[in-house]
């Protein structure tokens, strides 16, 4: 009985684990000085501005870093190396399964003294995967008509996407079949055990009604 009752809670953990996940984004690049040569031993530091919760990372032997997991949200980060100049970066958005390349280049001189960046001056390109995503955010789907008062219609905005001719009404994505798609709501899997991939799956993101 005791084996059963820890291999249950092993599931339980290993689940709330995989939500968490789906819900985060990433940052990551590599650290390099202003000739271009990669910065080792660099520590980056990420500070959550709405919980106050910070993440470090040290880079790499070519310079590179990453830091995963990271709640969606406001975030600011600094780097900081012996003999260069610190860098800051302010207000840096991250949004879900989003990979922000951050690519610092530091200047010579004091830790005490400091090189600023906004957030808004930093690509908004995934520059370290070959995943091809699009983001609606919560004003986008403010803004834009929706007269079927479905967010799943929000899927065609995105390069690739259609709309399928099958009895499930599902979308196609750069020609895969509608049934490969996969639906999470709030992080937890939401697709229908009988048709996997239609968009509404178990629960319907739709809880607005219609006047």
């Amino acid at each position: 009985m005791r084996r059963l009752r820890f291999f249950w809670g092993s599931i339980v953990l290993l689940l709330t684990a995989t939500f968490a996940m789906a819900q985060a984004g990433s940052i990551q690049g590599t650290v390099s000085d202003t000739a271009g040569a990669v910065v080792p031993g660099a520590e980056i530091t990420v500070r959550s501005l709405a919980s106050n919760l910070t993440r470090t990372a040290t880079s790499s032997g070519t310079g590179a870093f990453s830091i995963p997991n990271l709640a969606v949200g406001s975030y600011e980060v600094t780097v900081q190396a012996p003999t260069f100049k610190t860098f800051h970066a302010a207000e840096l958005q991250i949004s879900v399964a989003q990979v922000v390349s951050l690519n610092p280049q530091l200047e010579p001189g004091a830790v005490s003294e400091e090189v600023q960046v906004r957030g808004d001056q930093i690509p908004d390109i995934d520059l370290e995967t070959s995943q091809v995503s699009n983001l609606v955010d919560e004003q986008k789907i403010k803004e834009l008509p929706l007269i079927t008062r479905d967010p799943y219609q929000l899927i065609l905005l995105s390069p690739g996407t259609s709309q399928t001719d099958s009895l499930g009404g599902g979308f196609s994505v750069n020609g895969a079949r509608d049934r490969n798609n996969n639906f999470l709501l709030d992080g937890v899997d939401n697709n229908d055990t009988g048709v996997p991939g239609i968009a509404g799956g178990v629960m319907n993101a739709n809880d607005a009604t219609p006047q």
